[in-house]
Order: structure tokens, then C-alpha cells, then sequence
């Protein structure tokens, strides 16, 4: 089952592999078109007498319902009641290349509805958010009316407004390239899934979707709607610490706490004022420590563990009750990995498991005593991420040329965005803070690492345009602005 958050990632990474938006609407309305004169058509010229009405919406949903209209048009009596007008480009497209009858707005409804064989609901679809409003309300209410007086209900992808206090009740759902999470039987009637062809490379590999997993709050939102993140990082290693945070803080969160050792403190504190920083009580991290990390924990969204902690033996040991006594989603990195291994014996389970390692070859063999395949043999490459994965019962992203993302419940992604010149020090701090960042807005870690991958190599390669083999880690944490700009339909603050 899909998400309804990841209907979009798969629409824009389709495109990006080829397949554009409009040919997926297409598909579907062919799809949809297909089905109905399989299940509601009578044989030949007797279809001339069925009346079916398209019930549309302001969105895609409505797109797909007014393309299948048109494709049903000369086969029997196709009316499309416009609810209300289209907001989005491909549907008013597709309302404009329909050549057949159609009425507008919700006082012609009631006729309409009584004089229809079928009645179509492409009202709301997956993007719909919170309750349903007017004039939809009133015309979802009316169209459920018609059913219980006999008239067949088929809804377009799920029921208009599935999940909420007013939904329609189809008899049956034409879903599209799989269900979608909220839907059974009970729900949605007879569930038919028709396969838009969605590429292969869109449920395989990142693309610029995920980005659109990032939410924007809304124009009432107050501090802290952005997420906040805590860096646990630095010691003999002071700049890995400061990478993370930039991290973080370049993908919109509203605060950066970051504690590190007191020699550490002036030194970010005169890079980067924005930074909320706090002492440690000596030069590393030591178990002493821990009450206080418990206690900053509760004033954010989510924890970065790892960057420049160093390997002293307090350390370590810290390092490991720290992780068993986490309570906010964490991204595990650098040092951190390393005092993990093995990951049978010391990654004991936290009161919220939401955990994201994210190793380099090196770290990955600390964590699993083996170091992975090489980049050559990508597919036992994969296979050893999945597995450790399942082990540790937690998302890993192993980093590499090709980055691989691997869920516990063997979802996996790979990763091709970044450049040669992101070989360089300091660029998988920069990654870990960026999905610290995402973690604290909400994502999980298995979407986290997806869209925190991407996001940190379209970056590094946004940078070395102006760099090249000159880059530095900060640069493309600077860089990261620009390509959320470029990419998020939302970051300037603009609405939908």
C-alpha cells in the first residue's frame, strides 16, 4: 500500500525517469474508462442508453475523471458535473479537450444525479487534506443519497473524502498502480488497481519527489513548526559538529542546539551565531553527561549523534547508554557508528526506536563486522544493506557513490545525485545534520534518508558547478537553499 504523501514522489520521479504527468493522467483516465464500460456497458448499441455522470473536482482527481469521459464519450450518455473549476494545469487541460456535455456548480446536482445510470466520484483524491469542505460536502452527501437509492458508486483512486466525517460510500474503487493506506472493502467497495505505468526507476532510485515529502507549515504557524534538532558531536574534532548544524539549519528548521566539549563552544559560537550551543562537562563526551543530553532531548524534534565525538573509551561507553536511553528520532553517524559495533551486542533498542544509521564503507564494518561489497557488485551491495537493515532493526544509509537506503521492512532506494568532488571531508556531517533536519519535521527515517540523500547531492553538485574540485564540505551545506528553492513548490513561503 501507498502512503498518500508518497502519491506525489512517485508522479514527480516518474517525470524525472520520463513518463510525465500527463501521460499518468492519461493512462489513468483510460484506465478508469476501461473499467467502467468492462463492469457498467451493455453490449453494443444497448450502451447508447446508459447515462453516466462524472462528478469532478477542483484537482488531478478531477483530471482523471473528465479524460475518462471523454474516452466514453461516444460510446454512451457522458455528462461532467463541474464542482468546482480546476485549480491545477492538467486538469483544466483536461476539461478543455472535453468535447461533451457538462454543467457547472453544485445547484444542478440533484437533476444530474437523478438521471444517471452510473455516477462517477472523482471529487477529492489522495492530496485532499483535513475535512472536506463546500460545496464538496453537500455534493459527496447527495451522491451517497443516490446510492442508497440503487445507483452504482464508483470512485476515482479512493473515495472522495476516505479517512474523514463525510466520505462517499462507493460500490466500487478504480485505485491506481497500487492501494492506498486507509483503503479495504468495507471502505471503498470492489477494489480494482490499474497499473498508469509508473517506470520502474521511480520505486527504485531518489528524485526530485522527495523533496515534496518536506512539509511547510502554514501562514498561522508559530516557532518551533519547523522542527528543531540537537547535534551531540565535536571533541577532538570541532568542525564536524559545525558541518551538521549548517546542515540542519540551511533545510528551514527554526533552532540548532548543538552540544559539544567547552574549548569547542567559542569556536562555533564565532562561525555560526545562530547556533544554541552547551557545554559538556570536560573535552569529550562521558557518561557524566547523559542527564543533561536526556534533558535537552526533550526541547527538540529530533537528536544527531556522532559527528567528531572521537573514540575515547569514556566515549564509547557513553555513546552506548546514550543511545539506549533516546526518546526522540536519531540519526546515528561518524564515531558514534563505530562504538555501536557490533550492532548485535551494543545497539540496544531506545523507548522510541526511530533510529537512521548513516555508515561509510569503513563504519559499516565497525556496525557488521564485515565490510560491504564493493560499488562493482551494486546488487550484493544492496543486498548487505537490506540485511543490516533487518539486523539492527532500523533505516541504514550506506554511503557511497551510489548511496543505498535500506528500511527494517526491506524497503530500499538507491541514490545517484552527487559529484567526484564531494570526496572530500566534512560532506557526510553535512548529510547527517540534513536528516536530523527532516527527521524533526516529521519524515521517517526511511524518508529522511531518501530525500536527505538527494537533497545533500544535488547540493554538493550545485556547489562544484562554482567549485570544483575545490569544494568544501560547507559549501555544499550553503548550497542547499538553492536547491530546495529550485525543487520544493513551497519554500519561498508562496501558497497552494
Amino acid at each position: 500500500m501507498i502512503p498518500p504523501e508518497e502519491v506525489a514522489v512517485l508522479d514527480a520521479n516518474a517525470a524525472e525517469a520520463g513518463i510525465p504527468a500527463a501521460a499518468l493522467m492519461k493512462a489513468a483516465g483510460q484506465g478508469l474508462a476501461a473499467s467502467l464500460a468492462a463492469h457498467y456497458l451493455p453490449k453494443g448499441a444497448a450502451a447508447k442508453g446508459t447515462a453516466i455522470l462524472f462528478a469532478c473536482g477542483p484537482g488531478n482527481n478531477g483530471g482523471d475523471g473528465y479524460v475518462a469521459a471523454e474516452q466514453l464519450r461516444a460510446r454512451c450518455k457522458v455528462t461532467v458535473a463541474v464542482l468546482l473549476p480546476p485549480r491545477t494545469a492538467l486538469a483544466k487541460a483536461a476539461l478543455a479537450a472535453f468535447s461533451g456535455r457538462k454543467v457547472r456548480g453544485e445547484a444542478s446536482l440533484p437533476r444530474e444525479l437523478e438521471r444517471a445510470n452510473v455516477i462517477v466520484d472523482a471529487l477529492l483524491g489522495v492530496g485532499a487534506r483535513g475535512q472536506v469542505r463546500e460545496p464538496l460536502r453537500t455534493a459527496i452527501g447527495l451522491i451517497n443519497a443516490a446510492a442508497v437509492e440503487g445507483t452504482p458508486i464508483v470512485s476515482v483512486d479512493v473515495p472522495s473524502g476516505l479517512g474523514t466525517d463525510c466520505a462517499v460510500s462507493p460500490k466500487a474503487t478504480v485505485t491506481f498502480h497500487d492501494r492506498k493506506v486507509g483503503m479495504d472493502e468495507r471502505a471503498c467497495g470492489t477494489i480494482e488497481v490499474v497499473d498508469i505505468g509508473i517506470p520502474q526507476r521511480a520505486l527504485t532510485h531518489t528524485g526530485r519527489g522527495e523533496v515534496l515529502l518536506i512539509p511547510i507549515p502554514g501562514p498561522t504557524a508559530r516557532k518551533r513548526a519547523r522542527g528543531s534538532v540537537l547535534i551531540i558531536g565535536g571533541g577532538p574534532y570541532h568542525g564536524a559538529p559545525l558541518l551538521a548544524a549548517v546542515g540542519a539549519g540551511r533545510c528551514g528548521v527554526d533552532l540548532v542546539h548543538v552540544v559539544t566539549p567547552p574549548q569547542v563552544v567559542p569556536i562555533l559560537a564565532a562561525h555560526h551565531p545562530n547556533l544554541i550551543l552547551h557545554a559538556l562537562g570536560g573535552d569529550h563526551l562521558t557518561v557524566a553527561d547523559l542527564p543533561r543530553l536526556t534533558q535537552l532531548q526533550q526541547q527538540v524534534d529530533a537528536v544527531v549523534l556522532g559527528p567528531g565525538l572521537g573514540r575515547a573509551a569514556e566515549t564509547i561507553e557513553a555513546i552506548r547508554l546514550a543511545v539506549s536511553q533516546l526518546v526522540r528520532p536519531t540519526v546515528i553517524d561518524a564515531d558514534a557508528l563505530v562504538a555501536l559495533g557490533p550492532v548485535e551486542t551494543n545497539l540496544r533498542r531506545p523507548k522510541q526506536p526511530q533510529l537512521l544509521l548513516t555508515p561509510h564503507d569503513g563504519e559499516f564494518d565497525h556496525l557488521m563486522g564485515a565490510r560491504p561489497p564493493s560499488e562493482e557488485h551494486l546488487q550484493e551491495r544492496i543486498a548487505a544493506t537490506l540485511r543490516a537493515a533487518r539486523r539492527c532493526g532500523c533505516t541504514v544509509l550506506l554511503k557511497g557513490r551510489t548511496d543505498l537506503i535500506a528500511a527494517p521492512d526491506g524497503q530500499q532506494r538507491s541514490n545517484e545525485t552527487g559529484c567526484p568532488p564531494m570526496a572530500v571531508g566534512g560532506t557526510g556531517d553535512v548529510l547527517a545534520g540534513v536528516c536530523g533536519a527532516l527527521l524533526s519535521k516529521g519524515l521517517s527515517p526511511f524518508q529522511a534518508a531518501r530525500a536527505g540523500a538527494w537533497l545533500n547531492g544535488k547540493a554538493g553538485e550545485a556547489a562544484a558547478v562554482r567549485m570544483g574540485h575545490s569544494l568544501q564540505a560547507i559549501e555544499v551545506a550553503e548550497s542547499l537553499p538553492a536547491v530546495l528553492l529550485a525543487h520544493h513548490p513551497l519554500w519561498k513561503g508562496a501558497r497552494d
